[in-house]
């Protein structure tokens, strides 16, 4: 190389232009223009270039305008040019060679790569500048003074019109002996040049014979073929000489690619593997989610005439699996599960794992019921698919796909529900989708699209439903009960609306809602001068993933100037099995700021005695199902009362609910029990009545 080869570097950013100053300084003479106008500039200004690094992507004049101006004007149009551009702007590369680009090299730099192409390219410009100078044997003369000092293989070769099948080689150097493998002895006994090129890659370089004769430098890559029968990939560059009686003379470089071939088919493969571990679960190698609805995308829309199933399936009680056996054996599960799917479903569909224990399949509805019997086998453990000895049982929701517009992730959510109908039914193992879930979802989003509002509208109101002392049947606190009266329909079952503002995470602003409402009455009430008595507010299990509970809480009794004494906080059983680590953490914070926190729905489920073990909660309220018995069954009475006795020793108070008989409340007192809630003392009342019963025991006391 040498120095009085001058490279133009344009580029509107300064770090790009020093890293490509810096791969070239030591061998060329580098010049920089940090836009489009600059670089015309200097090319007008008469200095000598002899090769462009331009970046395609610039402010005022783009590397293709600047590239378009280069190419119209005589006097710069033979300068090589190089464009600049990201890894994948095929649509960039491609204008850019249409316009007249020589080459192009790829962001981020590889410096290897990039200095390899520029001496190569510089080197051939060289030699072809030198070529077209001079006379023709002046040129030839040149040639055979440079062209064994070229890296790359050279040769001239001449055909007749329209006899391109049969090209001559008629003079080549030594580098083209080394790419072929061949001798100089060997190549001057070729008849046709076709012998050191691979078979698949003649055509293009016809093609690239024909083109030339338009007086253009041809580009491309093609293989040529070693006398040992490997191919090399090399980069051939094509210019017509002129027209000798009635044979074509041309020039062709061959460089070699290997080295770039090699990084191609590193960055290919990287890329494939990239691309999988995107579209697959890790564990199992299924489709993740995102993969599966891309995959669903692409079967309706290439083959819609077939009528499709969408399933949701559910490992039943993955979580006890995991504690008994481990999550190693866990995961074994989820891979035989997987496994299954491969070889039964993906033979005629697409599976999927969604999360955890949840997989995902689409197959056509023909195929479903052949498999109909193997699915119920499979569903009720009977297929031994698992490698533990241990039964594993699974339910399935299924959504048969009417409309294919429909998005596919409304489609598994749709299949999602028709699970949910089913799970824990031991007689029931799958179930579809169908118009009355479809009317419950219409429902259900009818209420999220209006509960927002709802809430700001204050169509939510506090009913508080009076809990007793046992003893002396008065009324020592009570329990906030929120209800929705809506404009339209009348009062809305909070039965109904809660569940699906627990799935949607909007319970906690209603939760933050209905303790706000219960802040303002006890504020109201003791401004007036009024007795006034700790009332419950509920908190939704979701409330124990916020860290900041406490605080939200604390910031209400500031603003309404109350303490943790004028309110209580109930939880419930079940959000102990959900999430029991944060619910104890939770607990803990609140009782260090003085809450009394109630455990609602004491014994429903089947956690109790590990949740009073870890939960230092203040009172536990049974629940109101064993109401039911108690009068008629001395196994109902006597669990309460060992309940009530077992408390007792735990320092807890006990509050029974749904008490609505007097022979029920007199069992109650006689077993101890501390405070009683239900209808025999009074239903959920309204704000202003439940005021008026507290202004009433109190002027009975007096």
């Amino acid at each position: 190389m040498k120095k009085d080869i001058t490279i133009l570097i344009v580029d509107d950013i300064e770090v790009n232009r020093l890293i490509l100053s810096g791969i070239f300084e030591d061998a060329y003479n580098v010049i920089e223009a940090d836009d489009g106008d600059t670089a015309l500039e200097i090319l007008r200004g008469g200095a000598s270039v002899d090769l462009i690094l331009l970046d395609v992507v610039m402010p005022r004049m783009n590397g293709i305008e600047l590239l378009g101006y280069i190419k119209q004007d005589a006097r710069f149009k033979d300068i090589p040019v190089v464009v600049n551009t990201q890894s994948g702007e095929r649509e960039n590369e491609l204008r850019a060679l249409d316009s007249g680009a020589d080459d192009f090299i790829i962001k981020p730099y590889n410096p290897k790569i990039v200095r390899r192409r520029i001496d190569n390219l510089i080197e051939k410009y060289i030699y072809q500048r030198n070529a077209m100078k001079d006379s023709l044997e002046d040129a030839q003369n040149r040639i055979d003074d440079l062209i064994d000092t070229v890296p790359g293989g050279i040769g001239t070769f001449e055909t007749g019109d329209g006899e391109e099948n049969n090209i001559r080689l008629t003079y080549f150097n030594d580098a083209l002996c080394r790419l072929t493998g061949y001798t100089a002895h060997d190549l001057k006994l070729l008849t046709n040049i076709f012998e050191i090129i691979y078979e698949n890659d003649r055509e293009t370089f016809i093609r690239l014979v024909r083109k030339a004769q338009n007086d253009s430098i041809i580009k491309s890559k093609i293989r040529l073929k070693r006398k040992s029968g490997e191919h090399i990939w090399t980069g051939v560059t094509v210019k017509k000489i002129r027209k000798d009686s009635s044979k074509w003379i041309y020039t062709a470089v061959f460089m070699d690619l290997t080295d770039e071939k090699e990084a191609e088919d590193i960055a290919k493969k990287t890329l494939v593997e990239l691309r999988y571990r995107a579209e697959h679960d890790n564990l199992t190698a299924l489709f993740n989610r995102e993969a599966f609805y891309i995959a669903i995308d692409k079967l309706f829309k290439t083959n819609p005439n077939h009528e499709y199933v969408i399933g949701y399936w559910n490992i039943d009680k993955f979580k006890v699996v995991n504690e008994l056996f481990g999550r190693k054996k866990g995961d074994e599960i989820l891979c035989d599960a997987a496994r299954w799917f491969k070889d039964n479903i993906r033979k005629n569909g697409i599976c999927a794992r969604f999360e955890a224990d949840h997989f995902v399949t689409c197959t056509t509805k023909e195929y479903l019921d052949e498999m109909s019997d193997e699915i119920n086998r499979f569903l009720a453990g009977e297929v031994k698919w698992n490698t533990l000895n241990y039964p594993i049982v699974l339910h399935v929701g299924f959504y048969y796909v009417e409309d294919m517009e429909v998005p596919v992730n409304l489609m598994c959510d749709r299949a999602n529900m028709a699970l949910e109908l089913i799970k824990n039914n031991y007689m029931t193992r799958w179930s579809y989708y169908n118009d009355s879930l479809k009317e419950n979802i219409m429902a259900e989003q009818e209420l999220i699209t209006e509960m927002k509002d709802a809430l700001k509208g204050h169509q939510f109101y506090v009913c508080y439903q009076p809990i007793v002392d046992a003893r002396t049947k008065k009324t020592i606190s009570a329990e906030a009960l929120v209800r929705w009266k809506h404009p339209k329909r009348g009062i809305i079952s909070p039965g109904f609306f809660i569940p699906i503002f627990e799935k949607n995470g909007f319970i906690t602003k209603l939760d933050m809602y209905v303790c706000e409402e219960v802040c303002r009455h006890q504020h109201e009430e003791k401004k007036r001068g009024n007795v006034t008595v700790p009332v419950s507010v509920n908190l939704s299990r979701i409330n124990f993933y916020n860290n900041d509970l406490h605080k939200e809480i604390l910031e209400l009794l500031r603003k309404y100037e109350l303490t943790s004494e004028d309110i209580k906080l109930e939880i419930t059983e079940s959000a102990y099995t959900d999430n029991p680590e944060d619910l104890v953490t939770a607990i803990d914070m609140l009782k260090r700021y003085g809450f009394k926190v109630l455990m609602d729905d004491f014994g429903s489920g089947y956690s109790s005695l590990n949740m009073l073990k870890d939960c230092c909660v203040d009172i536990l309220k049974i629940d109101m199902k064993f109401m039911d018995d108690i009068e008629n069954s001395k196994r109902a009475s006597n669990i309460v009362y060992n309940i009530i006795t077992l408390a007792k020793t735990l320092d807890m108070e006990t509050l029974v609910e749904g008490v609505e008989t007097e022979k029920q409340y007199e069992m109650l007192a006689d077993m101890g029990c501390d405070d009683i809630q239900g209808y025999y003392f009074s239903k959920p009342i309204s704000e202003e009545e439940f005021v008026e019963r507290l202004m009433m025991e109190q002027m009975a006391e007096s």
